[in-house]
């Protein structure tokens, strides 16, 4: 869920499980899968930010989701309740709520589906309302009302080649409590997100793609107190990308991609004196890189070269793009990957991370000199298996949470842009059995201090750790429950004079599901969060829910 904590989890529709092995297998792979990182995890993911190629939308993401993970993204809704492919049935929708208010609905319909040719329609509506803090002997008001519709095309050639086309629109109206003096002066805002992407592909021993991006995000509403003439920012990202590759041998393959991308923002950038901008930028990527293979070892060496045009002059930047694993046994690997480089953080962004958090802010671009993590995994033993890890990361305009003083008339609630470098390390086990049962616990320590941690951990938490399980009762039944804490977490407070810290509060949020298969068309589900009722803050002034949750019914056709 990228709308941190404000829309329950929507438990899978389907009741049929997932298929699980007794044997957790190591994956031959160079890109290493590394362990998540997220502070909030399934109660609030930290800000995931765009691939290269800023994301591409598949088809499969909204129709093909019978047994997708209850983290509902409403920021693009890939994660529409859906059909399984194959499929007898071309249609969905599904309904749920839970008092006082949380709603989520949904539906989609694929117009043509064949081997050649898929056409789909998807639409979605979420929305929630709760009180939050207490200010000044008020109660505040948080709420948010979120509509999503997106279609997609595809062509497969008979040479495999496949071409594409998304389109994605959103609108969120909200009431968003500005941070000033712990009082509230909310404002009503309403949030406008499009996207349009489309290229074409090919996999194979000669592949290649090419895609243009287009993704605008602007925000209306109502003035804001102590700004004359300004509602809020808004930004406009075109991307141009595409790669060529080519497989050398049965154990090695080299490849070339490159990604122009210009944005166009303005807002402004909060810092410790924040001042206004209206501005243009580009950063153009290019990523060689060669992967081979040898006995035990898997290898990935490549580059990027990134140059830039910031409001300070044109930069020319190179970062590591490189990884390595060693096959030291049948059951161990011993692996290490080391990335960076410069991409644009947009409104969009802060919007994946809390629909809170746009309103005023426009970003400078992230520039991560290194983030190195390395690491060995070790199973199955008996359905067991563990992993421990290590990371460093040194970003410049990363995102944390922070309240920012615009001009002595109020303060905003947002994330805000800084340097932070830091530490971390990680350790998680995982059991399955057959395809019963499925468990899991990770924990993860920050070296998290003043403009100090992992860049990527926007509440700037210490400690994080999640676990869970998932029960498959019977073909029809299937249960789980779920865990999430996360301790020490802070915003950092910006004045002219001094930086302060602010208390966010820990997270401790227990979840319960229950999915119910009737038939195969109709399914129920039950998903209720946060059960012992702990109260924290997604951003300064801004806080989570109590007990929430949704219980609903889905029906394909």
């Amino acid at each position: 869920m990228k709308k941190i904590l404000l829309l329950p989890f929507i438990f899978p529709l389907c009741a049929s499980a997932q298929g699980l092995s007794t044997e957790v297998v190591v994956d031959r792979t160079v890109a290493v899968e590394l362990p998540e990182v997220s502070p909030l995890a399934g109660v609030g993911p930290a800000l995931n930010m765009p691939e290269r190629n800023d994301g591409r939308l598949r088809s499969s993401d909204y129709t093909s989701t019978v047994n997708y993970l209850p983290w509902l993204s409403l920021a693009d809704p890939k994660a529409f309740t859906g059909i399984a492919m194959p499929s007898q049935y071309r249609g969905y929708a599904w309904l749920g709520y839970f008092p006082a208010y949380n709603l989520g609905a949904g539906a989609g319909y694929k117009v043509l589906d064949s081997a050649a040719d898929m056409l789909d329609v998807a639409a979605m509506f979420s929305g929630a309302s709760w009180h939050g803090p207490d200010l000044l002997d008020r109660t505040t008001s948080q709420r948010f009302n979120t509509i999503d519709l997106q279609s997609g095309y595809s062509h497969t050639f008979s040479s495999g080649a496949k071409a594409y086309a998304r389109i994605l629109y959103g609108h969120d109206g909200l009431r968003l409590p500005w941070f000033k003096d712990l009082s509230d002066a909310s404002a009503a805002r309403s949030f406008d997100r499009f996207k349009v992407v489309g290229g074409i592909k090919r996999e194979g021993n000669i592949n290649y793609s090419a895609e243009v991006y287009y993704r605008s995000f602007a925000i209306g509403g109502d003035a804001i107190p102590g700004l004359t003439g300004f509602t809020g920012a808004s930004d406009r990202l075109f991307s141009v990308n595409g790669h060529i590759g080519a497989a050398l041998s049965e154990n090695s393959d080299i490849r070339f991609a490159v990604n122009a991308s210009h944005l166009g923002s303005k807002g402004y950038e909060l810092t410790s004196v924040p001042r206004y901008v209206d501005r243009g930028e580009w950063i153009v990527d290019l990523n060689p890189k060669f992967r081979f293979s040898v006995g035990a070892l898997d290898v990935r060496l490549g580059v990027h070269v990134d140059f830039c045009n910031p409001e300070e002059g044109k930069k020319f930047h190179i970062a590591p793009d490189a990884g390595i694993v060693w096959h030291a046994g049948e059951k161990c690997a011993v692996y290490a990957d080391i990335t960076g480089g410069q991409q644009f953080v947009t409104q969009g962004d802060a919007y994946n991370y809390s629909v809170f958090a746009p309103g005023l802010a426009a970003y400078a671009p992230l520039w991560t000199s290194i983030d190195a993590v390395g690491g060995f995994r070790l199973g199955s033993f008996g359905g067991f298996s563990a992993d421990l890890h290590a990371g460093y990361s040194d970003s410049d305009n990363a995102l944390v949470a922070g309240v920012a003083d615009i001009s002595g008339a109020f303060n905003t609630s947002s994330l805000i842009s800084c340097g932070i470098s830091g530490w971390r390390f990680g350790l998680g086990f995982d059991y399955v059995y057959s395809d019963i049962v499925k468990a899991s616990v990770k924990g993860d320590v920050y070296s998290h201090n003043n403009y100090k941690g992992y860049y990527r951990v926007h509440d700037n938490a210490r400690f994080t750790v999640g676990a869970e399980v998932s029960v498959r009762l019977s073909d029809q039944i299937s249960v789980d429950a779920s865990y999430k804490m996360c301790a020490c977490r802070h915003a950092y407070y910006l004045t002219p004079l001094n930086d302060y810290r602010y208390d966010l509060g820990n997270v401790s949020d227990l979840g319960l599901g229950c999915n119910l298969k009737v038939d195969d068309q109709l399914s129920v589900f039950m998903r209720v969060d946060n059960l012992l009722c702990k109260r924290y803050m997604i951003l300064p002034g801004i806080q989570s829910q109590r007990l929430n949750g949704l219980v609903g019914a889905s029906f394909s056709f």
